[in-house]
């Protein structure tokens, strides 16, 4: 079972990339483990997921046959399989760009004048509106002259 966290992810890479549950938890245990084993109705203690072994035994999507190293080859002939990998990792790095956010200010708050340029410069980039710099590329585009010439 899924932290509600990592339900939510399992649920945007079934529905926006059109995987199976299989798939989707796979991805999960590749790259984020700590999403998996938070319990279910019936058993709410955490299980620690670190072994495919631990996976196929928590998780009844995977089935006996499967194995670590087929769902991992699936990569090679799956393009969904690959677009939704792309897609986890962006969601992960975005995670680890907010946390560097915070440990940077916190470093910042305390003195550290190397955090601060450090701060002020991650910050310049991190928060950056991506909306208008697609606007301003759409924009240049844009030949404004008026083309009716009286």
């Amino acid at each position: 079972m899924l932290t509600k966290r990592g339900a939510g992810l399992q649920y945007d890479l079934m529905k926006n990339f059109d995987l199976p549950d299989y798939k989707a938890v796979f991805l999960l245990y590749k790259y984020a483990k700590h999403f998996l084993g938070w319990g279910n109705s019936v058993n709410k203690e955490k299980v620690n997921i670190e072994t495919f072994e631990d996976l196929r035994n928590y998780h009844a999507c995977i089935k006996p046959h499967m194995t670590e190293e087929f769902l991992d080859a699936l990569y090679v002939v799956d393009d969904k399989f690959k677009k939704a990998e792309k897609w986890l990792l962006d969601k992960l790095h975005q995670q680890k760009e907010v946390s560097l956010y915070h440990k940077l200010y916190e470093q910042d708050l305390a003195g550290d004048v190397k955090s601060i340029k450090e701060f002020m410069g991650f910050s310049k980039s991190f928060l950056k509106d991506d909306a208008d710099d697609e606007l301003s590329q759409f924009l240049n585009g844009v030949d404004f002259s008026d083309e009716e010439s009286e």
